[in-house]
C-alpha cells in the first residue's frame, strides 16, 4: 500500500540568490569585446553622445528609460557631450511604434508616445552592442509592434495556490524590484500578469460575502500598478471567472446558478439576470478600483467549472439548455466585456479558451463567430496540435516549445477570427515550458522564429508569453520581443545572427551555429504530455534509482513535494511512444545538444553558457534514467543475459554519479539552476545532490550485491516479476465458468480465466453497473483503462486527455474488449481481452486495477491522484497470477 511520500526537501529549500542578481544594474560592466570595432564607410561615432529629451511626458514614464540608457552610455564610456541624441513627439503609425534618422552630426528618436521612445533607446543600445563599440549605422530605421501586447509573469511571485497558498497581494514582498522591471522593458514585455480570485479581490453588490480583505489586495495592486507603468508595463489581473459556487452559496442565492457540475461545485449561469449582472458588475468594479489596469485575462473555459458553458453538461440548466455551447461562452463574455466598456477605460478584455481541446472545431467556430468584436480571444498555440516523431503521428496536449505549432485546433480558431474580424491572442511558452521548466530557459531561439512567424501569418495581435513557468527575461524573451516587431519573416538565420550579435558581437555567426545545432536536438523531445508531466528530464539528476522494483509512482514535475523515487516508468509514456522510441529520440537530444555546446563561443554571456551546460547533463540524464530501466525490465523478463544487462546497469549509476557532480559544479556558479516557477522552489541543488550521489553509492552497495547473489544461486533476477507479493488473484487457465469469484467491498465480484488466445473477466455488480479496469499487462505501464456504464464499454476520462489516445488509436484500443452483458440490469457482464492485441503474449504475472462503482479491489490510504494518472494508483492494483 503506498502513501504519498513528501520529498524531505520540500522542507529544506536554499535561499533564492538569484533575486539578488535580478536586483543588480543591467548595465554593470560591458563585454570586454566592447570598443575593439573600427568605424566603417555608412557608420558614425556616437563617442560623446548626450541625451536632448524634447519629448513632453507630464507624468515622467520616460524617466526610466532615460536613466537606463544614460547608465548604458556611462558604463560603457561613451558618454559626453560631441553627439546628441534628440528625443521627439511626432506622429506615427501606432503604439509604440518609433522612426530613428541617424547620420554624422546627431541621432532623432521621433514617436507619438513614450512607449515608442523607450523601445528606440533600447534599439540603440542593441545596435551598439552588434557593431562591438559606440558606432550606429547611418540612415533611418522605422518599427512598429505586430504583436501588440507581450504579456509575461514574475518568474518568482508566489502562485497563490496549494501548497504555498501564498497571496501576493496580501504580503508586503516587492516582487517587481526596479532593475527587474528594467530587464522585462529591454526584452520587449509590456505586460504582466497576476494571479487572483474575484470572491477575494472585489466586493460585490450580488455576493455580500466577497471581497473580505478587499482593500489590502487593490491598495496593493495599484502600487504594483503604478511602479510597472513607469517602465511601461501594464499589469493583468488573471482568473478564472465567474467562479462556481459552493454549496452553501449556491442554495443561499438560487437564481444565480445554473447546475451542479461533478466536483459538487455550483455554474453561475450567465443567462440568469443576476448572473450576468455579476459579470458585468464585477469587471466595471475592477477597472474603478484600479482605473490604470491594463486588463484581465480570465479562463473562459477550462482549469476550473465557471459558467454553465465549462462542462459538457449545459444542457441540464434551464435556461442554457436553450442555447448552444458556443454561443453561452460567447454571451459570458460579452458580459465582462461590456463592464470594461462601463468602467470608461482602456483596458483589455482577453478570453482564455484553455480547454477548447475537448470542443468539437465547429463550437469553437462558432463562439468565435459570437464573440464581441472588441474582446481578444485567446487560445493554446499548440494544444490539440500533431507532430511527426520517428515516423508516427504524436499528439501535443497542453503548452510546448520544441513543437512549433500552431495546432490545427488554433488555426481553425484564428482562421475564423480572421474572417469574422475578431481579435486573436496566442498563449505562448516563450522562455520554456512543461518539458523542462529547472532553467530559466530554453535557448532555441529559432524555434521562436517559426512560431512568430505562423501568429503574423494569422494575425495574431497579442501573446500571453508564459504560463507560472517560461519567464525569466533572457535571450528567449528578448528574442520574442524582437520578433513582436518584426515586418519580414524571409530569413531567420539573419534574425538569429542579429539577435546573436546583442551577446556576442562579431562571434555572432559561432552563436547562431550553436542555436541551430540547439534548436535541431530539442525538437527531438518526444511530444508526450505525460513525458512532460512525470518524465525525468526536469530533475532528473536528483532521481533515486531502484534496481529492486519498488512500484512507485513518478513524481509530478511541477511540484516539489513528491521525492523523485518512482520507478515505474510507463507512467511518463503512457501510450505516446514506447521506451524504446523515447531513448532514441532522447539520445538524438543528448548527442547534438552537445555539439552545440562545442559551438557555443567561450567569449560570450556566462549565464548562456551555464544554461546550456546544465541542460546538457539534464537531457544525459534523463536519457540515463531510461535506459536504466528499459534495462531493468529485461533483466526481470529475463531476456538476454542477466549479467551483461546487470553490469550496463552499473555503468548508468556511475554516469549517473557523475551527472550530479558536474551539476553540482555548476550549480554553485549559477543559483537560478533547478528553480521551478511554478514549484516555487528548487527541485535540484546541491545538497540534494549530493544526498542523490550517496543514494546512488548505497544502491551499488546493496541491491546489485543482493541481485549478483540471485544471480549466482540460480534464481531470477528480481522476484517481482514473479508475481508473489501484494494482493494476488489466481487466474483460471481454461473456462471462466471454472474460476473463482473474488470480492470487491460489498459493491460485487470479479472472477478471471484465460486460454491461450483470450482474458476472460467476468464482472457482478449488486446495484451500480458502472465498472472501470485497468490492467498492467506489461508491469508498472498502466494500459489505457476501460469503463463499462449503462452497458456500454468506453475509454476513461484521463486516456483521452492525457494518455495519447486519439484518432483511429481509439476505435484500435477499443478493439482490443468484447464486452458481453449478461442480465438486462447491465450489473453482470464478461469482458473478453484479445492476448495478442494487449501484449500478454506469456503466462507470467500481470496486474489489475478493478473498481465497481467507484470501489476499488484494493483500497489504499493515499492514492495517487493526478493529472493524467487517475485510473494508475500502484496501490490499488492487485495481482494476477496464472
Amino acid at each position: 500500500m503506498n502513501e504519498r511520500r513528501i520529498d524531505p526537501f520540500f522542507y529544506k529549500q536554499p535561499p533564492l540568490l538569484f533575486i539578488d542578481e535580478l536586483r543588480k544594474p543591467l548595465h554593470s560592466q560591458k563585454p570586454e569585446w566592447f570598443g575593439r570595432k573600427q568605424v566603417a564607410e555608412a557608420e558614425v561615432s556616437v563617442i560623446g553622445a548626450y541625451l536632448k529629451n524634447l519629448f513632453p511626458d507630464t507624468e515622467g514614464l520616460l524617466d526610466t528609460a532615460i536613466e537606463d540608457f544614460q547608465k548604458y552610455l556611462n558604463c560603457f564610456n561613451i558618454a559626453g557631450e560631441r553627439y546628441p541624441i534628440i528625443l521627439q513627439k511626432a506622429a506615427t503609425a501606432c503604439f509604440e511604434a518609433y522612426r530613428i534618422t541617424i547620420d554624422s552630426e546627431c541621432c532623432i528618436i521621433s514617436a507619438e508616445d513614450t512607449e515608442g521612445v523607450r523601445r528606440a533607446l533600447i534599439y540603440l543600445e542593441d545596435e551598439m552592442q552588434r557593431r562591438e563599440g559606440p558606432i550606429l549605422p547611418k540612415g533611418d530605421v522605422s518599427k512598429k509592434p505586430k504583436i501588440q501586447s507581450r504579456i509575461t509573469r514574475g518568474f518568482y511571485s508566489p502562485t497563490n495556490r496549494p501548497p504555498k497558498c501564498i497571496d501576493e497581494l496580501l504580503d508586503d514582498v516587492d516582487y517587481y524590484p526596479e532593475e527587474y522591471l528594467n530587464r522585462l522593458a529591454h526584452d520587449g514585455t509590456n505586460g504582466l500578469w497576476i494571479y487572483t480570485e474575484f470572491k477575494k479581490l472585489l466586493p460585490s453588490d450580488y455576493f455580500p460575502e466577497y471581497g473580505q480583505e478587499s482593500y489590502r489586495r487593490i491598495e496593493k495592486l495599484k502600487k504594483v500598478v503604478a511602479k510597472c507603468k513607469r517602465y511601461g508595463i501594464k499589469v493583468y489581473v488573471f482568473a478564472i471567472e465567474p467562479a462556481a459556487l459552493p454549496q452553501d452559496l449556491a442554495m443561499k442565492y438560487p437564481r444565480r446558478v445554473g447546475y451542479q457540475s461533478w466536483n459538487q461545485r455550483f455554474t453561475v449561469c450567465t443567462y440568469s439576470e443576476e448572473g450576468a449582472a455579476y459579470c458585468v458588475e464585477s469587471t466595471k468594479r475592477l477597472l474603478e478600483l484600479v482605473p490604470d489596469l491594463g486588463g484581465f485575462i480570465n479562463i473562459t473555459d477550462g482549469e476550473r467549472v465557471t459558467s454553465c458553458s465549462s462542462t459538457d453538461n449545459f444542457c441540464k440548466c434551464p435556461r442554457c439548455s436553450q442555447h448552444s455551447k458556443g454561443e453561452i461562452l460567447a454571451h459570458t463574455v460579452e458580459l465582462f466585456q461590456e463592464g470594461i466598456r462601463q468602467s470608461g477605460t482602456n483596458a483589455e478584455f482577453i478570453s482564455w479558451t484553455y480547454r477548447h481541446r475537448t470542443w468539437q472545431m465547429d463550437d469553437i467556430k462558432e463562439y468565435v463567430r459570437c464573440a464581441p468584436e472588441d474582446a481578444k480571444l485567446m487560445e493554446n498555440f499548440e494544444d490539440a496540435g500533431y507532430y511527426t516523431q520517428l515516423g508516427k503521428t504524436r499528439q501535443a496536449i497542453d503548452y510546448w516549445l520544441s513543437y512549433t505549432g500552431p495546432s490545427q485546433m488554433f488555426q481553425g480558431a484564428a482562421e475564423t477570427a480572421k474572417q469574422e474580424g475578431k481579435r486573436m491572442f496566442a498563449k505562448m511558452q516563450v522562455c520554456c515550458s512543461h518539458e523542462l521548466a529547472t532553467v530559466p530557459y530554453i535557448p532555441v531561439p529559432g524555434i521562436l522564429f517559426d512560431k512568430y512567424k505562423a501568429a503574423a501569418e494569422y494575425g495574431v495581435e497579442g501573446v500571453v508569453q508564459c504560463w507560472y513557468f517560461g519567464n525569466y527575461p533572457s535571450l528567449m524573451s528578448k528574442a520574442a520581443g524582437e520578433l513582436s516587431f518584426m515586418e519580414d519573416f524571409s530569413d531567420k538565420k539573419a534574425f538569429l545572427q542579429k539577435l546573436a550579435g546583442i551577446y556576442y558581437g562579431s562571434r555572432a555567426e559561432e552563436a547562431t551555429a550553436a542555436w541551430i545545432k540547439f534548436e535541431e536536438s530539442y525538437r527531438n523531445y518526444p511530444i508526450n504530455i505525460m513525458f512532460s508531466y512525470y518524465g525525468p528530464m526536469h530533475d532528473g539528476v536528483v532521481w533515486e534509482l531502484s534496481l529492486l522494483p519498488t512500484n512507485k509512482p513518478l513524481p509530478r514535475s511541477w511540484l516539489l513535494m513528491d521525492k523523485p523515487d518512482g520507478d515505474r516508468i510507463g507512467e511518463c509514456l503512457q501510450s505516446g511512444h514506447t521506451l524504446e522510441e523515447a531513448i532514441e529520440l532522447t539520445n538524438i537530444m543528448k548527442s547534438t545538444w552537445s555539439d552545440g555546446v562545442q559551438k557555443l563561443p567561450r567569449q560570450g554571456p556566462f549565464e548562456q553558457r551555464s544554461i546550456a551546460l546544465a541542460l546538457e547533463i539534464l537531457f544525459a540524464s534523463g536519457n540515463n534514467i531510461l535506459q536504466f530501466y528499459q534495462l531493468r525490465d529485461l533483466l526481470g523478463r529475463n531476456v538476454g543475459n542477466s549479467i551483461a544487462i546487470l553490469e550496463k546497469m552499473e555503468k548508468l549509476v556511475d554516469l549517473e554519479i557523475k551527472n550530479s557532480e558536474k551539476m553540482i559544479y555548476i550549480c554553485e556558479k549559477d543559483g537560478r539552476l533547478g528553480y521551478h516557477s511554478e514549484a516555487e522552489g528548487y527541485k535540484f541543488f546541491p545538497e540534494k545532490l549530493l544526498d542523490r550521489i550517496e543514494k546512488l553509492r548505497l544502491l551499488k552497495a546493496t541491491e546489485f550485491k543482493v541481485v549478483r547473489e540471485r544471480l549466482d544461486a540460480g534464481k531470477s533476477a528480481l522476484d517481482y516479476y514473479n508475481g508473489k507479493n501484494g494482493s494476488v488473484y489466481h487466474m483460471q487457465k481454461g473456462k471462466l465458468k471454472d474460476a473463482k469469484y473474488m470480492s470487491v467491498q460489498d459493491e460485487g465480484a470479479f472472477r478471471i480465466a484465460y486460454d491461450n488466445e483470450n482474458l476472460y473477466l467476468e464482472l457482478l455488480a449488486k446495484e451500480s453497473s458502472k465498472f472501470l479496469v485497468c490492467f498492467e499487462y506489461r508491469l508498472m505501464w498502466p494500459a489505457p483503462a476501460i469503463v463499462i456504464e449503462d452497458g456500454k464499454l468506453d475509454l476513461a476520462y484521463d486516456v483521452y486527455s492525457h494518455q495519447s489516445i486519439f484518432g483511429d488509436k481509439i476505435d484500435k484500443e477499443l478493439e482490443k474488449y468484447e464486452l458481453q452483458i449478461i442480465d438486462e440490469y447491465n450489473k453482470h457482464l464478461i469482458i473478453k481481452i484479445s492476448r495478442d492485441r494487449v501484449g500478454w503474449i506469456e503466462d507470467k504475472p500481470l496486474k489489475v486495477k478493478i473498481e465497481i462503482n467507484d470501489v476499488s479491489w484494493i483500497e489504499e490510504n493515499e492514492p495517487v491522484k493526478t493529472l493524467g494518472k487517475e485510473d494508475a494508483s500502484p496501490g490499488q492494483f492487485g495481482w494476477l497470477n496464472p
